[in-house]
């Protein structure tokens, strides 16, 4: 009996040594940058060369022992800063960078065991253009957001523990998942991954099971196990199962299964709960009242623009990025919908036809393009036109366009996932005179707070109105090829030049560029069946120009493939004047 007291002993003793072990080394991680999963154009830290202008550098420290101290080496020469760590989860200095370029800051922790650890995070220090800082906003809202760590999220009035908890923590893991900020990336390369699953397990913590049958439009039960998943934390589910379904798909984990949830959720794939979660919106969709719409709960009996969209945007990013689509019936009983809230001026309203305005004509716009209506379509244009006509109508955080981020949403949701005649992706990217993604990147810059936060619309907490400014300047990152060209504005006549395409990238991880085509001249058409060139980085062999003429435009164009399933493709044009004036030499 002692000598197995003495052996469980001795077992629970190196069991605790092992676990001291484990948790003694302290790990270091940095805020995101752009030698992560995504390029630098894509997701960076950005900083400009201003000695008024300091940006926040910061990252945080887990396991070891407190307490702790830390450097930050700023890359640049200037002298490090140190000090006592006062919040592990964030150890946050300020720098002003003086010359231009990428500099790679370190972070240095080391613990009270003398114990250390370091990450180093890439800042592109860049010109002062609309592009950085459009990515520094995006920057300093996913940290206000983080620092915040889910706490009192409130929509329209209701608080932490009230209506829309699912919706709003759905759109804040949006937020970070749209930036490419994913649950399942390893949290030692990404910062915000641990905080983003997080968000994902709330989520599926407030789901439940629906039995589902069929109603009078169809059989909305579309895998024939006779339930549908709906979401929410209150009594308005049609507002989050629609924001749910947008939040998992962007996460992009299909086969991955859900660590929180009733049976029929808990450890069931993310694919499967969003088919199901489909099948609840088919289900609840209206019948009668309001016919084809939805309202606040399954089959109201009345309908409203502002609930309507958000089952049709979650809809449309199943079927987009998962091809999940819903029974036919729900398209086809929404445009009843859409004909009967669309004002004659071709703005829609709330409940019927009267009263239009911004927000709910751009709700209209994300239900007619979610029904495959293209773009060209009278009845979009229409509402681009009303749009157009009341671009600053009653602007405010309670009303109109700009100043409204519930609004603003919709247009700018309502435009990007536009379609053509063809049923493929087509963004509307002018209404009337108006380039809507630079104005609202405009107010947007212009108006957020000096921590990164916005409050900007009369729905309930700087939370959802944060989450609102940072995915409205961000479209959402589908991974997808995209074609870069690296060549001169300008040669001589009868020079050969270089044409650099090893700049194209793939959006997502997992994925690469396998096949560069190039043509010379497109005013003869494309036929990539046969390309003039091929290859990553070609020497073209130069134009020559027509007796008397002293300058030619030619368009180059690139052609990228990847080597997913799908084998996708990016086209980009490259604009070359050739002339017989005097060239610089090229080093």
């Amino acid at each position: 009996m002692k000598t197995r007291l003495l052996s469980l002993v001795l077992a629970l003793a190196v069991l605790c040594l092992v676990t001291a072990d484990v948790t003694a080394q302290p790990s270091v991680n940095v805020m995101p940058d752009g030698i992560r999963n995504l390029p630098a154009s894509i997701n960076t830290a950005y900083a400009w060369p201003n000695p008024d202008t300091a940006l926040v550098i910061w990252g945080n420290v887990t396991g070891g022992t407190a307490p702790y101290t830390y450097e930050w080496d700023f890359g640049d020469g200037s002298p490090v800063a140190g000090g006592s760590v006062v919040d592990a989860r964030y150890i946050a200095v300020t720098h002003s960078y003086a010359t231009m370029g990428p500099k790679y800051a370190t972070l240095t922790v080391t613990d009270a065991a003398l114990l250390s650890d370091a990450d180093v995070v890439r800042i592109d220090v860049v010109p002062r253009d609309w592009d950085s800082r459009v990515n520094l906003a995006i920057e300093k809202g996913l940290r206000w957001l983080y620092l915040h760590n889910y706490g009192y999220i409130g929509w329209q009035g209701w608080g932490a523990e009230g209506q829309y908890r699912v919706g709003c923590f759905g759109m804040q893991v949006l937020a970070f998942a749209n930036r490419g900020h994913l649950p399942f990336d390893d949290p030692d390369e990404d910062i915000y991954a641990d905080y983003v699953k997080q968000g994902l397990d709330i989520i599926t913590s407030h789901s439940y099971v629906q039995g589902i049958s069929v109603q009078s439009h169809g059989d909305p039960d579309s895998d024939g196990d006779g339930i549908g998943i709906g979401f929410s934390n209150g009594t308005r589910p049609s507002y989050e199962v629609g924001i749910a379904i947008m939040a998992i798909v962007a996460c992009d984990a299909p086969d991955s299964t859900a660590a929180t949830g009733p049976p029929g959720v808990l450890d069931t794939t993310y694919h499967d709960i969003v088919v199901d979660a489909i099948d609840w919106l088919s289900w609840a969709q209206n019948d009668y009242g309001g016919r084809g719409g939805w309202q606040y709960t399954a089959n109201c009996g009345s309908s409203d623009n502002s609930v309507t969209q958000w089952p049709s945007i979650g809809m449309e990013a199943a079927e987009f990025d998962w091809l999940l689509a819903p029974p036919a019936f729900v398209k086809s009983e929404l445009l009843v919908w859409t004909t009967y809230s669309q004002h004659a001026n071709g703005g829609f309203g709330y409940n019927y036809s009267g009263n239009p305005n911004v927000g709910r004509t751009g709700a209209g716009i994300c239900e007619l393009s979610f029904c495959d209506v293209p773009y060209s379509d009278t009845r979009i244009q229409n509402a681009l036109n009303y749009l157009n006509s009341n671009w600053y109508q009653g602007n405010s955080v309670t009303n109109g366009n700009l100043g409204n981020l519930y609004a603003m949403y919709g247009v700018a949701k309502g435009c990007r996932i536009a379609v053509d005649a063809a049923g493929d992706p087509h963004e509307i990217q002018t209404i009337g005179a108006h380039d809507w993604q630079q104005e609202y990147n405009e107010w947007l810059v212009e108006h957020q707070h000096p921590d990164g936060h916005w409050n900007g619309s009369n729905y309930g907490s700087n939370e959802i109105d944060t989450d609102w400014g940072i995915l409205i300047l961000i479209p959402a990152i589908t991974c997808d090829p995209v074609a870069v060209i690296a060549a001169p504005a300008s040669v001589p006549a009868n020079t050969p030049f270089t044409l650099d395409g090893s700049g194209s990238y793939y959006t997502c991880g997992g994925a690469a560029i396998v096949e560069w085509l190039w043509d010379y001249d497109n005013s003869g058409g494309l036929d990539w069946g046969n390309p003039d060139g091929e290859g990553e980085i070609i020497t073209h062999p130069g134009y020559t120009l027509d007796p008397g003429v002293l300058a030619d435009t030619i368009v180059i164009t690139l052609r990228v493939k990847d080597n997913t399933d799908e084998q996708d493709t990016d086209i980009a044009e490259h604009i070359i004047i050739v002339d017989t004036t005097n060239h610089p030499p090229v080093a």
